[in-house]
């Protein structure tokens, strides 16, 4: 029974660290996706672009 309890107490761990990580991780991910400005410089995610891309490169290995 003491190692059924143990095991649990460190899936408890498991899952607060694992929740701590994926808020991180979220963070980061919010951070990069919003654009920022420093003087002239302008840097950021552009989504519509980079769709393009994606469905150009898509139609072309369609096409052979």
């Amino acid at each position: 029974m003491e190692r059924l309890e143990k095991r649990g107490q460190g899936l408890e761990n498991f899952k607060k660290y694992n929740f701590v990580f994926y808020i991180i991780i979220l963070f980061i991910t919010i951070l990069a996706t919003f654009p920022f400005y420093r003087r002239n410089f302008h840097a950021g995610n552009d989504f519509a672009f980079n769709y393009a891309r994606v469905m150009s490169t898509i139609s072309a290995l369609k096409d052979g």
